[in-house]
């Protein structure tokens, strides 16, 4: 399956669809996976493999991998490390008729809202779900989630070029603990990360208000 991405329009599955939505100017791009799609919307242009075909423009969007930084900056964790005896949470973002929200879903509970401010992007969203597990706990915790930017962003492997204020306020609620990031991959039926999902799409449609909803008996 392709992805064609709109910059400033959104991600559509279907080359028919996004025909629809181009006017003149257009910056679009087919891409072989969602993730690549995001990262295209939000700016971060890393090596897509045989997936960049241009459809309709040669602007250059630069490179805004950091590629001279390996340092992780305080008492983040990646893939590597266990998360065993330590708290799990998995969230999710999503981005739906221009309203960003995220979620984070506990063991017994989910918590979600739409992104309080700024712009709206699907990645956006992903960042709001990480602030939402971080400001509902203060012990470590290991979040597992499908979006690479969140991590690349989180972990200083993308230069930040946008998205300041939620990228601040997740790393000042990093502070003092340990956060060990997990990836998962999205939509292929891994439960806590659907449920994610489910919120932070109920988030976008139901904005403005911190939801929470009792999941102990929905398994």
């Amino acid at each position: 399956m392709k992805y064609y991405a709109i910059k400033n329009v959104g991600i559509f599955k279907s080359w028919v669809e996004c025909k629809e939505k181009l006017t003149k100017g257009s910056v679009f791009k087919s891409f072989s996976t969602e993730n690549e799609a995001i990262l295209f919307l939000d700016g971060v242009n890393t090596k897509y493999e045989g997936s960049t075909r241009n459809e309709g423009s040669t602007r250059n969007e630069g490179s805004t991998r950091n590629e001279g930084s390996t340092r992780n900056e305080g008492s983040t964790r990646l893939e590597t490390e266990d998360c065993k005896n330590i708290l799990e949470v998995y969230t999710d973002g999503s981005c739906i008729s221009g309203i960003s929200g995220g979620s984070a879903v506990f063991k017994n509970k989910v918590i979600c809202s739409s992104v309080p401010q700024g712009q709206h992007t699907n990645n956006r969203g992903e960042l709001h779900g990480i602030i939402l597990a971080l400001l509902n706990t203060t012990e470590d915790v290991c979040i597992y989630t499908d979006s690479e930017y969140s991590i690349n962003i989180l972990s200083n492997q993308y230069k930040i070029n946008k998205n300041f204020d939620l990228i601040e306020k997740a790393k000042n609620l990093m502070k003092g603990r340990k956060v060990i990031f997990k990836h998962v991959k999205a939509h292929c039926g891994i439960y806590y990360n659907e449920i994610a999902d489910k919120y932070a799409k109920y988030a976008c449609s139901n904005p403005n208000v911190i939801h929470t909803f009792d999941i102990s008996e929905q398994k």
